[in-house]
């Protein structure tokens, strides 16, 4: 995601949901400012389309998920992708 704010032009890569959460955040700020040339920019950056891993915290919540649900979890090291997935697509709520 990129925006300017105090004459610097800021580029950080948010996960989609973290990018959604900053955008409804300055909603109620759009309407005070205007678009500038300047400042407009291309279109946004596709989110990747690997996983978010997360930190320590979200991974010791998946692994005894995926036990649970029969998949193949590690004790330790990574998780794999799939796991990682199915657990996003069980913790999501539908749009």
């Amino acid at each position: 995601m990129e925006f300017g704010i105090d004459g610097y032009l800021c580029s950080i890569d948010f996960s989609s949901e973290r990018a959604e959460k900053l955008r409804d955040r300055l909603t109620a700020y759009r309407g005070f400012g205007q678009r500038s040339a300047a400042a407009t920019l291309g279109a946004p950056m596709a989110a990747k389309s690997a996983p978010n891993r997360g930190g320590k915290e979200r991974n010791r919540a998946i692994r005894p998920w995926g036990e649970e649900h029969r998949l193949p979890v590690e004790v330790r090291g990574k998780l794999s992708d799939e796991v990682i997935t199915k657990y996003d697509a069980a913790h999501t709520e539908p749009a």
